[in-house]
C-alpha cells in the first residue's frame, strides 16, 4: 500500500521537475505549491512527450545502440522547450532536434557527464559520490538549455 501511495505521489510530482530546473536556472525560487501547479498544467504534454521520447530512444537503441544515443542528444532538452515555450509534444521534440544539430557539442558533453555520474554509482564505494555529483549537476540540463536558446538568438 505504500508503494502504490509513493508511486502515485511520484507521477503527480514528477511533472514539476523541468519547471524547477527552468527556475532554478533562472536563480528564481520556487514553492511546491507553484511547482505542482506548474506539473499539473503540463501533466498530460509531460507524459506524452516522456513517452514519445522513450519510443525513439528505444527504437534507436534497438538499431545497433548508437541512433540511440543520437535520439537522446536530440531530445534531452525537449521537456525544457515544452515548459518555457509552452509547446506541444511534436513542437518540443521538434525545436529540440533542431537545435541540437546546430550546437551537437554541447549536448554530447552534458551527456557525457551524465553518463560519467551514472557510472560511478555503479561501483558501491562511489555511490554516494555520484549521488552529491546528481545533484550539484541537477540543473545542469536547464542551464545548458538557456546557453543555448540565448546563444542561438544572437545569431
Amino acid at each position: 500500500m505504500v508503494t502504490l501511495a509513493g508511486s502515485l505521489v511520484t507521477l503527480l510530482l514528477v511533472p514539476a521537475i523541468p519547471f524547477v530546473q527552468l527556475q532554478s536556472a533562472k536563480g528564481k525560487e520556487v514553492s511546491l505549491g507553484e511547482a505542482i501547479r506548474a506539473g499539473f498544467s503540463k501533466f498530460w504534454r509531460f507524459y506524452g512527450l516522456a513517452f514519445c521520447t522513450a519510443l525513439f530512444v528505444l527504437g534507436g537503441l534497438l538499431l545497433f545502440i548508437v541512433p540511440g544515443l543520437f535520439m537522446i542528444k536530440r531530445y534531452m532538452l525537449a521537456p525544457y522547450y515544452l515548459y518555457d515555450r509552452d509547446l506541444k509534444v511534436r513542437e518540443a521534440m521538434q525545436a529540440s532536434a533542431e537545435d541540437s544539430r546546430k550546437v551537437p557539442g554541447a549536448l554530447w558533453g552534458l551527456l557525457g557527464v551524465q553518463l560519467g555520474i551514472s557510472l560511478l554509482g555503479a561501483v558501491p564505494i562511489l555511490a554516494l559520490v555520484s549521488a552529491l555529483l546528481s545533484v550539484l549537476y541537477y540543473c545542469a540540463p536547464a542551464i545548458r538549455y538557456f546557453e543555448i536558446k540565448d546563444g542561438l538568438s544572437k545569431h
